[in-house]
């Protein structure tokens, strides 16, 4: 089933539930239409699990920080608790908590200043999410918000996808092209942290010249840990580097006596950046 099939049903399921609700109590008008049909019941479930959301999380905490912080009160009244709904959609109630304000109250801020910045949009709601599970929120520390203020939203969606993928297969595959002298001692640093980056369109190997700067700052900022001293066993995770353009131009340079060596390490993501989810 698409959204696109989802949407209408949800709407007159919506109104009806509304509506019942102005008239009866919530239990018992929840209860009357769950028993009419499959598609009433779920809609039903789902209105009473938005309710318990907005009361027990929305309206008693992030309502007055939202006004209060400035954040547009158009995306809070129509949109934010949508967004916290998908968030927190697979938190059981008795698990949602009220946050700390040292984490809600910068990280609404930031919000409020990132709403058409998706990227950057979607981190914040990441740390809000992961303050209001009890279960998770000593993830949430406060710093996490200023982190998130101090990259690019470029760089954020770079940091989201390389979190995601460190917290999946554990150490991620990176390499330093190094031009040596055939009879020489040690070399020049050409190229720093190089990624098997790819083009979302085309699948063919894509640069990135911010690429350094941004992983110095991850490294930084200790969302990751990059070691040239540690490397995958497996060379077929580095098999990618020869088809990288940066590899082929050293390797085409014309500088007599020179070529180019590779030197394999790991990418690790650290605990403190799980709060991403």
């Amino acid at each position: 089933m698409t959204g696109g099939e989802i949407v209408p049903v949800a709407k007159v399921a919506a109104s009806a539930v509304t509506k019942a609700v102005d008239d009866k109590d919530d239990k018992t008008a929840l209860q009357e239409l769950a028993a009419e049909s499959p598609n009433m019941k779920a809609a039903a479930e789902s209105y009473a699990r938005r309710v318990a959301i907005k009361q027990a999380v929305l309206l008693r905490v992030y309502q007055p920080l939202a006004h209060f912080l400035g954040v547009s009160r158009d995306y809070f009244d129509t949109e934010f608790h949508e967004d916290m709904a998908k968030k927190l959609a697979e938190i059981p109630e008795e698990y949602l908590a009220t946050p700390s304000p040292s984490v809600a109250i910068p990280a609404m801020q930031g919000l409020s200043y990132s709403l058409e910045e998706s990227n950057l949009k979607e981190m914040y709601l990441n740390l809000l999410a992961t303050a209001t599970d009890d279960r998770m929120k000593e993830n949430a520390h406060p710093s996490f918000a200023d982190i998130i203020k101090q990259l690019s939203p470029r760089e954020a969606s770079l940091l989201l996808d390389t979190l995601r993928s460190g917290l999946r297969p554990g150490l991620l595959p990176v390499v330093r092209l190094i031009r040596t002298v055939e009879e020489g001692v040690g070399g020049v640093l050409m190229v720093n942290y190089l990624l098997p980056l790819a083009d979302t369109n085309t699948g063919e190997p894509a640069e990135e010249p911010s690429l350094p700067v941004w992983i110095d700052n991850w490294i930084r900022l200790g969302l990751i840990e990059v070691d040239y001293g540690r490397y995958l066993t497996d060379e077929d995770r580095y098999a990618w580097v020869e088809g990288r353009p940066e590899f082929v131009r050293l390797e085409q340079d014309d500088q007599p006596n020179c070529f180019c060596s590779v030197s394999s390490g790991s990418l690790h993501v650290t605990v403190s950046s799980k709060w991403s989810r």
